[in-house]
């Protein structure tokens, strides 16, 4: 099931896997199979635009950077190769 809300609720931290913050490009929070998991804005971004396509350019257009794979921390560096499989 996919939520979509302006603002991260306190409950939320409790009870949602995948807290992804679109404003910012950041992962707030991402437990896959019961662990945390270390990942970073451009693999998750990459892993849910092939699964929720329509909704994930809804929220980078709300955002304006439609497109825009690379977070804004990262340097000038290109991602070439993203399987959506693998979310670490």
């Amino acid at each position: 099931m996919v939520g979509i809300g302006k603002k991260i609720r306190n409950a939320d931290h409790q009870t949602v896997n995948i807290i992804m913050d679109f404003k910012e490009r950041k992962v707030d929070k991402c437990i896959i199979d019961g662990q945390r998991v270390d990942t970073d804005w451009d693999n998750l971004y990459a892993y849910y635009k092939g699964i929720y396509p329509n909704i994930v350019d809804r929220l980078s257009d709300e955002n304006g950077w439609r497109g825009e794979v690379i977070s804004p921390s990262d340097s000038d560096d290109q991602v070439t190769d993203i399987d959506p499989k693998y979310v670490q």
